[in-house]
């Protein structure tokens, strides 16, 4: 008895398997078994802790870099000097662009004022040109007014000899082509003034009067009247115009002054420049008031030149 080992007293050291049962020593063997486990997963943990922590630790990036970080690295250099020069190119296209825009619209300004003194010019030289027509072309008018014999006889009848005008071209170029008209009819003192307007509807009426019974007769009028005679009238050469001769009207004595009547004497010529591009007309009325004196003075209207 004094030779057998407590059990209890000797924890720690080996046991002797001799001494122990079958399920003493299965559930030894179960413990210890589990105990290494337990010890052998804590320490996968450490492991795996101190793993993780080395593998995202920035200290471990700045000691012990991999082929990945130095990649990652260099492409996120690459991008940002990249994009440092992307944003220098566009700065310096937007710089551009704007000076351009100022450029643009300091030539669009500097156009327009071309473009208005173009237009100037153009209206300058227009007028110097028109000058110049007006300077080289004809001028036809009615420079002198006579009337020779013409006076009131003793039975109040107002006697005319010859009344008369005198065309003179006062231009720098001949005036050809050249068709002068006139014509003398008396008319009443509240009367209108009469004009070649009137007598040319006064003829065209005529003329379909005349058709209706001697056609032929109408168409030789027509075709007189077309074939007017047509002159050339040179620089400060005068042409003179004998509107009445022989002419004699009854008064009556003492007339009264809204009874009265009026002798007119007018005209119309027409002629062209050299470049026979413009027709000018020239229109003349003189007339002498019944009652007052044997005396033609110019109408009121009817004289003009264009």
């Amino acid at each position: 008895m004094g030779d057998q080992v407590n059990p209890a007293n000797d924890e720690g050291q080996p046991q002797n398997q001799s001494h122990e049962t079958p399920w003493e020593f299965f559930i030894s063997e179960e413990e210890r078994h589990d105990n290494l486990n337990a010890k052998k997963a804590d320490s996968e943990d450490s492991d795996s802790e101190t793993n993780v922590e080395e593998r995202f630790s920035f200290k471990r990036m700045l000691s012990a870099p991999n082929a990945a970080d130095w990649i990652i690295a260099g492409f996120t250099i690459v991008i940002g000097v990249v994009g440092i020069f992307q944003w220098i190119a566009i700065r310096g296209q937007w710089k551009e662009m704007r000076a351009s825009g100022k450029q643009t619209d300091q030539l669009i300004c500097l156009y327009a004022k071309q473009v208005g003194k173009m237009a100037e010019q153009v209206e300058q030289t227009h007028a110097l040109v028109q000058q110049a027509d007006l300077d080289r072309r004809p001028w036809v008018g009615v420079q002198f007014l006579k009337c020779s014999n013409c006076m009131v006889d003793d039975g109040r009848t107002l006697v005319i000899g010859d009344l008369s005008v005198t065309l003179v071209n006062t231009g720098r170029t001949p005036a050809i082509d050249m068709v002068v008209e006139h014509s003398f009819r008396p008319g009443p003192v509240n009367g209108p003034i009469p004009d070649f307007a009137t007598i040319d509807r006064e003829r065209v009426a005529a003329n379909k009067e005349l058709e209706a019974y001697n056609p032929t007769m109408a168409a030789d009028l027509r075709r007189a009247y077309r074939d007017r005679a047509r002159e050339v009238l040179a620089p400060n050469a005068p042409r003179g115009i004998t509107i009445a001769t022989d002419y004699r009207q009854k008064r009556v004595s003492p007339p009264r002054p809204e009874n009265g009547s009026v002798v007119y004497g007018f005209g119309r010529i027409t002629y062209y420049d050299g470049n026979h591009t413009i027709q000018h007309t020239t229109t003349f009325c003189v007339k002498n008031t019944v009652g007052v004196d044997a005396e033609f003075s110019f109408c009121s209207t009817g004289n003009h030149m264009d």
